[in-house]
């Protein structure tokens, strides 16, 4: 017998609370984020940020186990919010982490219930003008590598990293929010798991304390 569904399991299926939601951040630096929902009629909230209702999409992740790096192509619209206004700016996307979240309706109230589908670094985009649109495409590509290519791990980056409330952080308090600070962090109690590097050193710095024997 082929494969198959019922349609009593067709039917719940197509319920819309059974129906992914994927979500993108776009970490700006500085603690500056820029969060989409795709395919949204509206805004949605979830772990506390408003998600904005956008034409965004991204190509199947392609994963890989030799020495090439995992990757993901995003592509959005870019006309009426933030990405244009950057664009406008004479600034580029490369270096910038976006973070690729699966979610469901049914779930939103709860911040724990999340997949994280892909995470990652911008190093190449293409800008494109249509009739009905204009278009930002980036490839993001996976910060660990993949098993064949060794590579560091973490980098100096002010802020954290880490999932709020995810392992890596750990906490488990009543807040909901956090801008991932250093600040932040010792306001939640929790700066034992933060994340970040509150002192970065000067490249300079960097290179005269290197070359001393």
């Amino acid at each position: 017998m082929g494969k198959g569904a019922n349609a009593a399991v067709l039917a719940k299926l197509a319920l819309s609370a059974n129906q992914p939601i994927y979500l993108y951040q776009v970490d700006m630096t500085g603690g500056v984020y820029y969060r989409f929902a795709k395919d949204q009629t509206m805004d949605i909230t979830f772990n506390g940020f408003t998600w904005r209702a956008a034409s965004i999409g991204h190509a199947p992740v392609g994963n890989s186990k030799d020495a090439s790096i995992d990757e993901a192509s995003v592509k959005i619209a870019v006309i009426a919010h933030e990405l244009a206004a950057h664009l406008a700016s004479g600034n580029t996307f490369n270096g910038l982490e976006v973070t690729i979240y699966k979610v469901f309706n049914d779930a939103l109230g709860d911040p724990a219930n999340y997949v994280l589908e892909f995470f990652g670094q911008i190093d190449g985009w293409t800008y494109e003008e249509a009739e009905d649109a204009s278009w930002l495409t980036v490839r993001v590509r996976r910060n660990q590598g993949t098993f064949g290519k060794i590579i560091p791990r973490r980098r100096y980056k002010v802020m954290c990293p880490w999932i709020f409330k995810g392992t890596e952080c750990g906490y488990a308090g009543a807040e909901t929010l956090c801008d991932r600070t250093i600040t932040r962090c010792l306001a939640l109690g929790n700066e034992d798991n933060f994340g970040g590097f509150p002192w970065v050193p000067h490249p300079m710095e960097s290179t005269s304390n290197a070359n001393v024997r």
